[in-house]
């Protein structure tokens, strides 16, 4: 597990919980500038490359992931299950937002490369535009994940806590009804997680695929951030693995690193890999998968 501390934390600014702030972060990312290092290794990737997998855009408000037998499997044509929209992006830290409800904007869909301090979003819902799931009847937990990222020139950090909310959406008549947006108090549950420290990775160092990156807890709730290798070539998949009271989830996002890539250019996006453990629905057992694939 790679963790680096923060050293001389009193130097930085933090709350009266202990985390630390939005502008502490921005002080962490640093103005240094970055050496060369290779975007894309057998062993891993630049941190110039991961820091744009969490802040390029990923999905779009119309995407989809489709039920599929497995991680390489085909797609299963089960009307029953239904397509679920994942997506993340970020946005200025200074935006209001209400803190208890996902924010009310579609993640853009164009890439620019970033520089301060920026509030990182996650979300994965019941996709129903044009009707999609009309027909579905398996239920599913609405995830929606809000973090802080800082970047400077030479470095990427990502805050020591995330919040989470979990929110069951079900088929309501003819309306597969998503309870994001006016959520009910028996199928929603909010958790805080926290670590000892931020996360902050140089850009210009590698960073390894099959690690650890970071780990949130509260008590027995974890989540864990983690970097794989992916299939094609030049691939590398983010994967954020949740283990939370009512939702346990693997969620997978594949980039692509062009060839000549350079540190503030878009990384292609190559799709997404849900992996949904059906033990925390009512009746249900093993595990419910989803992909969506841009090829």
């Amino acid at each position: 597990m790679i963790n680096t501390r923060i050293r001389d934390t009193h130097m930085f600014k933090m709350n009266k919980k202990g985390w630390v702030t939005a502008a502490a972060l921005a002080v962490l990312a640093g103005n240094v500038q970055a050496q060369a290092v290779a975007p894309f290794s057998n062993t891993g990737v630049s941190g110039a490359v991961l820091a744009t997998m969490l802040d390029q855009s990923a999905g779009s408000a119309s995407s989809h992931a489709d039920a599929v037998s497995g991680e390489k499997g085909s797609a299963t044509n089960d009307v029953a299950v239904p397509p679920v929209n994942a997506r993340s992006g970020v946005t200025r830290y200074s935006r209001p937002s209400n803190p208890t409800m996902p924010p009310l904007y579609n993640v853009a869909e164009r890439y620019a490369s970033l520089s301060g301090t920026f509030r990182y979003d996650q979300r994965h819902q019941v996709q129903n535009d044009n009707k999609l799931s009309t027909q579905a009847t398996k239920p599913f937990r609405d995830l929606w994940v809000l973090t802080y990222l800082a970047e400077g020139s030479n470095n990427v950090v990502l805050g020591n806590w995330l919040a989470t909310r979990t929110m069951l959406s079900t088929n309501v008549g003819f309306q597969y009804g998503t309870q994001f947006w006016s959520p009910a108090p028996a199928a929603t549950s909010s958790l805080m997680l926290t670590t000892h420290s931020a996360y902050r990775v140089r850009k210009d160092e590698e960073v390894p695929f099959g690690k650890v990156l970071q780990q949130w807890r509260n008590d027995e709730s974890f989540v864990q951030l983690m970097l794989r290798r992916g299939e094609g070539e030049n691939e590398a998949q983010l994967c954020w693995n949740y283990a939370l009271p009512t939702l346990g989830r693997l969620y997978c996002q594949t980039w692509q690193v062009p060839s000549g890539w350079q540190a503030g250019q878009p990384l292609v996006d190559r799709g997404v890999f849900i992996d949904d453990d059906r033990e925390y629905y009512h009746g249900e057992s093993g595990h419910v998968y989803w992909r969506r694939d841009v090829r």
